[in-house]
């Protein structure tokens, strides 16, 4: 997923903005290594590793924050951008797989190139210095909401029974 990318980004931002938080949501075989980097880094203060979480709360997290960031190397269309946009979260991610079709550079996110820290670094700031237009943010995921893709779904299923 990129995190020891997020992770000298936001060592090289941790000066520049006062209060900066990282907070890592989620679990995986790199945890360990990605919480040695940190400590490494001096990020012990700023940044959190909060594990898996039931499914229940990631809403509240994802409502929690001031911006989503996706550093990932590869991607489908990642759920979690989608739930962000949807919360009015801005996202800041790799131009990677289906996430440039939701993420606007600038209107509700920010894309970086995949494994460049000055990008992302650049790219956190300036999302986080922006004041964010709710509707804006959101815009563009109509087509993700639940009630569009169960519609979606069941159009598709026709299509097979009457075909």
């Amino acid at each position: 997923k990129g995190i020891s990318f997020l992770l000298r980004a936001v060592d090289a931002l941790r000066k520049k903005i006062p209060g900066l938080f990282l907070y890592i949501v989620g679990d995986g075989a790199l945890r360990e290594t990605l919480m040695a980097e940190a400590e490494a880094l001096g990020l012990s203060s700023v940044v959190r590793f909060k594990g898996a979480v039931p499914h229940a709360e990631v809403p509240e997290w994802i409502g929690c924050a001031d911006v989503l960031c996706l550093p990932s190397m590869s991607e489908g269309m990642p759920n979690v951008v989608i739930e962000a946009l949807t919360s009015g979260v801005p996202v800041v991610a790799s131009m990677v797989g289906g996430i440039p079709d939701v993420v606007k550079d600038g209107v509700n996110g920010f894309l970086v190139p995949p494994a460049e820290c000055d990008a992302l670094a650049r790219a956190l700031e300036r999302a986080l210095a922006a004041r964010w237009d709710i509707k804006s943010v959101t815009v563009g995921t109509e087509g993700f909401r639940w009630a569009s893709l169960a519609e979606r779904n069941i159009s598709a299923y026709r299509d097979v029974l009457e075909g």
